[in-house]
């Protein structure tokens, strides 16, 4: 019989908790309600926490939460709550780390048993219908939690309370303060290396998640010690994510990861985030080494995201599912007769050559489209030069996109989150800027503006979390601001707009206020003055998405150098100091905190032009790959402390090149600006 009457979360704006305000379950959103019907009934919380992009969570809502009998016993004897970790990635961090503790592994849906006091003492992931590859069925999960909580309900506690005191040390607890030294980042980087895939790239077996920030970090230091050994393990990466299934090669744009270790077969829902951190490495790597490849996947992504990803009014949407029609990855996939429908036959021959795809499927009895070999072999074969095959396909791609856009297509996830918004804007400003992508900076401007007037509530100094159907809500995290403060740094300098620069100064100052740690060593998760959990914790690790701690301390080293507030800067290098131990232990789980850190013990250098700057110095700035150098020109206030005594005839570009207090003599040529740069350090003129 279908249920038709709807729980609590249909009054919700998260798409994810919408998708399940018709189950039988009584479902509650987070919050005061819950807690205190729990507390008042002495029953325990059933916490289900997942998003809307995840194949599993759709599993377990048909299989368990659609199931009248499932149903009855959560309504019996729990207080169930469901939580989009999207829009609460402080309950998320909390009790996945709980789940970790007590089972070793982690992952969504995540399934947690609290006290009506919030302390968990048992929880898992994905729990099958019935018992099945060694897991329990959730049935059986749900009458075992029942009976322990009636007869053993003291032990239970017990059990509760020595995690949380676990939880505790592992979230809340500041580290050891140490030093970095050359040989500290040597070996941070010998021991990823070491862990490098030779063939396909990436670091470790399946599944393999894109490693976006431990490439941006290893672009800085290989920019600063080049490294034959550092290139091939960025190249080799970048080269097999985009000739894998994982990058969608008919619109752009990559999936979350790859099931396999050679970047195959995705798990094919399309996050924000990855896009927006993937953009920004591309385009890095495509400046760095001067690879049309990269700037080709830069281009073809940005071209995803403006044309799939974003609200008609600017900021962007989170995500696309993996299922469509109830089956995963249908909308991405081909079989050999489809492709030979759509193309005339010799075009579809060259197609299925390039794109590996066969009679009998690659995959499951179908193929996802991925590249097994060098263009260059197949234009070869094929009596082609390279470009005239690239032109080809391009043209064959388009088709064939034309084709799947007749399809049913996945969900789209339309909430709008600030510090996945602030991820793409970081993405899209460098492709826009540094590789002129058509409409890439102008798309970073409409969506920061629209961030700004629609985020953060100036009266009340409060930036926050998530937008749907013209509802803000939720008080925003350390991600939220530390994230946009480095993207309206970037637009500061890339747009040549000090306003962004000035906002992104009023963020922090909020921030400091909201999230620092009383003993200075890092940022909280969540702010003072907002709801309480169990304990108050930090966000130390860069998994997924960077840490919320990363981007504030990434972002006090960049404002002190842009506004000269040198204890900003004391502060950033304290707080790392406390974090290299997890840094140079675990580089690949602290990609950002490397490079707020690389930027905070190295030397850096600020390139100040005064004047109405043109093509030729903005052609000198895109070309050039310069992860230290901060660059201002453009509108900014004279008295600017970069600025100030440095004002030439607005007729006249006037550069200079400082580091700290030393300053190369000034040019008015684009060319010995160069020379400048190439020379290394500033020194001192005689």
């Amino acid at each position: 019989m279908t249920h038709t009457k709807p729980n609590r979360l249909i009054q919700e704006t998260s798409p994810y908790l919408l998708q399940h305000a018709m189950n039988p379950v009584d479902w509650y959103p987070w919050g005061p309600e819950a807690l205190e019907k729990a507390q008042s009934e002495n029953k325990p919380i059933f916490l289900s926490i997942g998003y809307s992009a995840c194949h599993w969570c759709h599993v377990m809502e048909h299989e368990s939460f659609e199931n009248p009998e499932t149903a009855n016993l959560l309504n019996t004897h729990f207080v169930s709550i469901k939580v989009d970790r999207e829009e609460r990635p402080d309950l998320d961090s909390l009790y996945m780390t709980a789940v970790q503790m007590m089972t070793g592994r982690g992952g969504w849906p995540m399934s947690v048993f609290l006290f009506p006091d919030g302390h968990p003492f048992y929880g898992g992931t994905y729990f099958p219908p019935a018992d099945r590859h060694g897991l329990p069925s959730f049935n059986r999960v749900l009458y075992s939690v029942a009976a322990a909580w009636k007869d053993r309900q003291a032990e239970l506690r017990a059990s509760a309370v020595a995690l949380t005191r676990s939880l505790e040390d592992v979230l809340s607890g500041a580290l050891p303060e140490g030093s970095f030294s050359d040989e500290d980042w040597a070996g941070a980087i010998r021991q990823e290396l070491n862990r490098l895939d030779p063939v396909h790239g990436g670091f470790g077996g399946a599944p393999k998640f894109p490693p976006a920030m431990l490439l941006q970090f290893m672009l800085r230091y290989d920019h600063a010690h080049p490294d034959e050994q550092v290139q091939k393990a960025i190249r080799l990466t970048l080269d097999k994510m985009a000739a894998g299934g994982i990058y969608d090669h008919l619109s752009g744009g990559f999936s979350r990861y790859s099931v396999d270790a050679e970047w195959h077969v995705p798990h094919f829902e399309k996050m924000a985030y990855d896009n927006g951190l993937l953009l920004r490495v591309y385009s890095e790597a495509a400046i760095r080494f001067q690879d049309n490849g990269y700037h080709q996947v830069a281009r073809e992504t940005t071209l995803w995201i403006l044309k799939d990803l974003t609200h008609p009014d600017g900021p962007f949407y989170s995500s696309f599912d993996a299922d469509s029609e109830g089956e995963e990855g249908k909308f991405y996939t081909w079989t050999q007769a489809e492709i030979d429908l759509a193309l005339p036959p010799e075009d579809a021959v060259l197609f299925r050559s390039v794109y590996d795809v066969t009679e009998h499927g690659n995959w499951e009895h179908t193929n996802v489209l991925r590249l097994t070999r060098p263009l260059a072999f197949h234009a070869a074969r094929a009596g082609l030069s390279p470009e005239a095959l690239i032109e080809k396909l391009s043209n064959l791609r388009e088709v064939l996109l034309n084709h799947r856009k007749q399809r049913i297509p996945p969900a789209r996830d339309e909430k709008i989150l600030t510090a996945w918004n602030a991820l793409l804007i970081h993405g899209l400003v460098h492709a826009g800027f540094h590789l002129q992508v058509p409409g890439a900076m102008q798309a970073s401007q409409r969506a920061g503006q629209w961030l700004w007037d629609q985020m953060y509530d100036q009266n009340k100094a409060v930036l926050y979390r998530s937008w749907k159907d013209g509802k803000r809500k939720i008080p925003g995290f350390a991600d939220d601001y530390g994230h946009l403060i480095l993207a309206f740094t970037d637009l500061a300098m890339y747009s040549g707009d000090q306003r962004w620069a000035d906002r992104a100064r009023e963020l922090m100052t909020v921030a400091l206020k909201a999230f620092l740690k009383e003993d200075q060593t890092g940022f909280w998760m969540g702010a003072s003055g907002e709801e309480t959990l169990i304990i108050r914790h930090q966000d130390g690790y860069d998994n997924a998405e960077p840490a919320g701690n990363s981007s504030l301390t990434w972002g006090l080293v960049v404002l002190d150098r842009l506004f000269v507030i040198p204890e900003w800067g004391d502060l950033a290098r304290k707080i790392l100091r406390h974090q290299h131990q997890r840094i140079v232990q675990s580089l690949s789980a602290a990609g950002w905190q490397a490079c707020a850190a690389w930027m905070a013990f190295h030397p850096g250098q600020e390139v100040v032009l005064s004047g109405t700057i043109g093509d030729s110095w903005k052609s000198l700035i895109r070309k050039r790959f310069e992860p230290q150098t901060l660059w201002l020109w453009g509108d900014w206030d004279p008295t600017h402390p970069l600025f100030r005594d440095r004002v030439a005839d607005r007729s006249t570009v006037t550069a200079w090149r400082c580091s700290g207090m030393q300053c190369d003599l000034p040019v008015t040529d684009p060319a010995n600006l160069e020379q400048q740069l190439n020379a290394g350090p500033v020194r001192k003129p005689s």
